[in-house]
C-alpha cells in the first residue's frame, strides 16, 4: 500500500470523525499546528520514530506533547498515538494535507495556483478570482506566482486541472498546428 494511500485513510477517519462531532475546521486547526511543530523540529518526529526508544516511551512523550505542551484535543492525541503504533508518524505532514484538502472540499474551497507573465493589479486578481470562483463554484483563494517564462497570459491549477491561457501554451500549438500542416 502506498503512503498516499494510507495518508489518505488516516485523513479520511479523522474527517469523519470530526464531522461527527461538528469540530472539522478545529480539528484541522490543531492537526497543522501539529504538523508545523514537526516541521520546525525536525529532532522531534526522528526522537518520535526512533526504533531505539521503545512504543511506550514514544507514546509516553507524545501524550506529553499534546496535553501538556500544544494542548490539543484527545482526538489528536489518539491520532498520533496510532501513528506511533503503527509506525507511520513520518507521515503526518501528508495525512494534515489530505485532512485539509477534505475540509476544503466540504466546504466548497479551491486553492488555485495563478501563473502571470506580469504582476497583476488588484483589479485583475479580483477578476480572475470571481472567473474561477464561477467555472469551478467554489470559493477560490489564489496563489499568484510570477513567471515571465509564459511571455504573457495566465495559468490557473486548480488540483490537477491547469487553464493554460498562456502565450507560451497558445505559440506551442501554432507551432504543432503548422508541423501538422506541413507533413
Amino acid at each position: 500500500m502506498t503512503g498516499g494511500v494510507i495518508s489518505r485513510r488516516y485523513a479520511k477517519a479523522l474527517f469523519d470523525f470530526a464531522g461527527s462531532d461538528g469540530r472539522v475546521q478545529e480539528l484541522g486547526e490543531e492537526l497543522s499546528l501539529l504538523a508545523k511543530t514537526f516541521r520546525e523540529t525536525p529532532a522531534l518526529l526522528e526522537l518520535l520514530s526512533n526504533p531505539a526508544y521503545t512504543r511506550a516511551e514514544r507514546k509516553a512523550l507524545a501524550s506529553h506533547l499534546i496535553d501538556e505542551q500544544l494542548r490539543l484535543s484527545p482526538g489528536l492525541r489518539n491520532l498520533l498515538i496510532l501513528l506511533i503504533e503503527n509506525g507511520r508518524i513520518r507521515g503526518l505532514q501528508a495525512i494534515a494535507d489530505r485532512y485539509q484538502d477534505l475540509a476544503d472540499e466540504a466546504a466548497g474551497r479551491a486553492y488555485v495556483v495563478l501563473r502571470s507573465a506580469a504582476a497583476l493589479s488588484e483589479q485583475d486578481r479580483r477578476r480572475v478570482e470571481e472567473e474561477l470562483s464561477r467555472v469551478t463554484g467554489k470559493q477560490v483563494t489564489l496563489e499568484v506566482q510570477t513567471d515571465p517564462s509564459l511571455i504573457g497570459g495566465l495559468v490557473a491549477q486548480v488540483g490537477s486541472l491547469v487553464f493554460d491561457g498562456s502565450v507560451r501554451a497558445q505559440l506551442e500549438a501554432l507551432k504543432q498546428e503548422l508541423r501538422r500542416a506541413s507533413s
